[in-house]
């Protein structure tokens, strides 16, 4: 986001009520010489002020040289493999089954899973009791994980997200899903009438098995609608917010 449009009539309205005060209560300052009368000329103005000009000018250089060393360090830590994993979702609810969240792995550890919580200010969504997720999703009839989420939200087993080892391939693709009971799964009654504001935020708790035992929190906010299993999906928006 962009934030000049906020920053610059804030700090110009800041710099003219500091100069109001000034005059206001050191009257003083008007009475201050900007220069001696025998040396009061264009180009002892202009000598006095190439200092000011010259340190606003590298200023500004530094500024942009700040930003392209960042983002160069940005573009090698990505080349050598420390780029960050991707957490995001995919909403299926539109076809009236469960959400499926992914990570894609654009680093060269890999990334253990270890805990899964969901927050929601508005609804009381229930804990997951299992964790669903495919060995090889893109090979058809790819062996099916499952396994168990304890109260507090662990994963009874660790899975694991591949690195990216193999440069000129695609980084490693790891695709789940929440199970919420055992049986048939529709939370209709506890999400009829909600609109798509309603958001509940997911965290997912993991870290680099890289022998450093560093813990990574990933977040990501869907809306409630389209990530506990129902039947209706969208179809009541229209009344939910009229």
């Amino acid at each position: 986001m962009n934030d000049r449009g906020f920053y610059i009539p804030v700090l110009s309205a800041l710099t003219l009520a500091a100069f109001v005060l000034l005059i206001r209560f050191f009257p003083d300052v008007t009475n201050w010489e900007l220069c001696e009368a025998s040396r009061c000329t264009v180009q002892d103005w202009l000598a006095a002020t190439a200092g000011w000009v010259g340190f606003l000018a590298a200023a500004v250089g530094a500024y942009f040289v700040y930003h392209q060393l960042a983002e160069q360090r940005r573009q090698t830590a990505f080349a050598l493999g420390d780029g960050d994993p991707v957490f995001q979702v995919h909403v299926y609810a539109f076809d009236h089954t469960r959400a499926v969240l992914r990570f894609i792995n654009w680093n060269r550890r890999t990334l253990a899973i270890h805990r899964i919580r969901i927050r929601c200010a508005d609804v009381a969504i229930p804990m997951p009791i299992k964790f669903r997720w495919s060995e090889d999703q893109f090979t058809p009839g790819g062996v099916v994980n499952d396994c168990g989420i304890n109260a507090a939200g662990w994963l009874n087993t660790v899975p694991g997200v591949e690195g990216w080892i193999d440069r000129q391939g695609r980084p490693d693709i790891f695709d789940f899903q929440l199970l919420f009971q055992e049986e048939v799964e529709d939370f209709i009654d506890l999400i009829g009438g909600l609109s798509t504001a309603t958001i509940a935020e997911i965290i997912v708790n993991g870290q680099y098995e890289d022998g450093t035992e560093r813990p990574i929190d990933f977040r990501l906010r869907v809306p409630v609608i389209d990530f506990l299993p129902n039947t209706a999906a969208r179809v009541h928006l229209h009344t939910a917010d009229g």
